[in-house]
């Protein structure tokens, strides 16, 4: 474990920090972390990833996060920010952390831990004068905790190598005691666990045949020789796709008895219904945005309130837990507080066409925006007399006002507007 001296020292850049060397998880183990394997209907974080509204919230999130530009500023003297291509940290966060993953792979299957395990562990490699050579993810099952007093240390249970606070980054959950983050999946791991037997039972339930739409009930005595011949004559002339709509023909004395839900396929079908639901409140997300059309809403103008309020109260705050934590532990002590990271989440707040174009217009001709501040925003290059900021009017230069160089004052003062002769 470093010593308090040498975690000084890698913060003033003057310590070289050994490589240290990243072993990948086989491929199976790779398909368990996503629930690929079930083995049985206990739940842990990861099997739970099979249930199809957990993984669809755990995706949404990670790889909304993920594709967000993640850059570098630097803030100047005069309160200017700047985006800094040329820190290291600039090309390592958004091109490629470490050697075998890119940046949105590497972000995404962070946020994944975080959202299924509460914790997510990046080991910061230093290369020369302590800068940061690499980001190295550590799986959940390949690291352990160690509280002290005073602080969190983190043993690699593969190496058995500890790391001080200095050398890794803790992205963590909701946490009770502010250390260690609680697992999203194990504060509902009761009801995650009644929705994984369910469907265990409902898909042996109907494994064994005993799902029956109705029965045909004869009022003569029937042999088992006429009991099967008569079954089969009415499966092939009514049983299947080709015999839809067909109106079948009853025998004399014959007559079909249809069959509703018995009362465990109701309970049962309930639940699994509900079950969702607990889901997306615990991850912030709007069953809509879950791809679940069976809970719409009427909130606000739709969708797209229920994007920004995904935005707002959702991705928002992971994102600055992330930014926080980067800021104090990717940059040396005295680059804090002039360079810092920040997630650029314009593009996921942008409104429809017509309402973006109203908006713009609005930000233009009161002197918020220029023209080319809006085509920056749109994708698209700047024109000459693009970057003049004006107000609304007469749409005048902001500088003109400032200066007094009114059209009124042009005019001699004539408040008509008309210069006098």
């Amino acid at each position: 474990m470093a010593s308090w001296k040498t975690n000084i020292a890698r913060r003033f850049g003057y310590v070289k920090k050994e490589n240290r060397s990243v072993s990948l998880a086989d491929g199976d183990t790779f398909l368990k972390f996503f629930g690929i394997d079930l083995g049985s209907v206990n739940v842990t974080e990861t099997p739970a990833l099979g249930l199809s509204a957990l993984y669809r919230c755990v995706y949404l999130i990670a790889s909304t996060l993920a594709q967000v530009p993640l850059k570098v500023y630097k803030e100047l003297e005069n309160g200017d920010n700047v985006v800094d291509k040329l820190h290291p940290n600039s090309v390592l966060l958004s091109i490629r952390p470490n050697e075998y993953q890119s940046s949105y792979i590497w972000r995404m299957t962070l946020w994944v831990q975080l959202l299924i395990h509460g914790n997510a562990i990046v080991v910061l490699n230093r290369g020369r004068y302590g800068r940061i050579s690499s980001y190295e993810l550590l799986n959940p099952a390949d690291y352990s905790f160690i509280e002290t007093a005073t602080s969190l240390l983190v043993q690699n249970n593969k190496t058995n190598v500890v790391y001080g606070q200095e050398d890794f980054l803790h992205i963590r959950d909701l946490s009770v005691g502010g250390k260690i983050g609680r697992s999203r999946v194990g504060l509902i791991k009761k009801t995650l666990t009644t929705q994984m037997r369910a469907e265990a039972f409902l898909d042996k339930y109907y494994e064994k045949g005993t799902f029956l739409t109705g029965y045909l009930k004869s009022q003569v005595k029937l042999t088992e020789t006429e009991k099967e011949t008569f079954s089969t004559n009415w499966d092939s002339n009514n049983a299947g796709l080709d015999n839809n709509f067909r109106t079948p023909v009853l025998g004399l004395g014959t007559e079909y008895v249809p069959l509703g839900k018995s009362n465990v396929e109701s309970q049962l079908m309930e639940f699994l219904n509900m079950a969702p639901t607990k889901i997306y409140q615990v991850f912030g997300v709007p069953p809509s945005l879950a791809s679940d059309t069976t809970k719409a809403t009427s909130f606000g103008k739709g969708i797209e309130d229920l994007a920004i309020q995904f935005l707002q109260f959702t991705i928002m705050p992971l994102a600055v837990n992330f930014e926080q934590e980067l800021n104090w532990k990717a940059f040396r002590t005295n680059e804090i507080g002039t360079w810092y990271v920040k997630h650029n989440l314009n593009g996921l707040q942008r409104a429809d066409f017509s309402s973006r174009m109203e908006g713009y217009s609005k930000a233009i001709q009161n002197g918020i925006m220029s023209p080319v501040d809006v085509r920056k925003l749109e994708d698209q290059n700047g024109y000459d007399g693009g970057e003049a900021y004006m107000v609304n009017g007469n749409m005048q230069l902001v500088k003109d006002v400032a200066d007094g160089n009114s059209i009124m004052k042009q005019n001699n003062g004539n408040d008509t507007g008309k210069p006098k002769p």
